[in-house]
């Protein structure tokens, strides 16, 4: 499923990121450049990393 068009990313390259380089949500944010412009991006990411993270 993608979950961000703006930077083509799917579910698993956000697995990939949180769960095998344990990198925290901010962390990753800023790697992919992911900021203020990008808001629905922003909230479905953060929404796929929290049921990852099981918060």
């Amino acid at each position: 499923m993608i979950v961000c068009v703006c930077k083509n990313l799917n579910e698993s390259d956000i697995q990939k990121k949180f769960l095998e380089e344990y990198k925290n949500f901010d962390e990753v944010m800023r790697e992919w450049g992911i900021g203020g412009e990008c808001k629905v991006c922003l909230a479905t990411i953060k929404s796929t990393y929290e049921s990852i993270k099981g918060v």
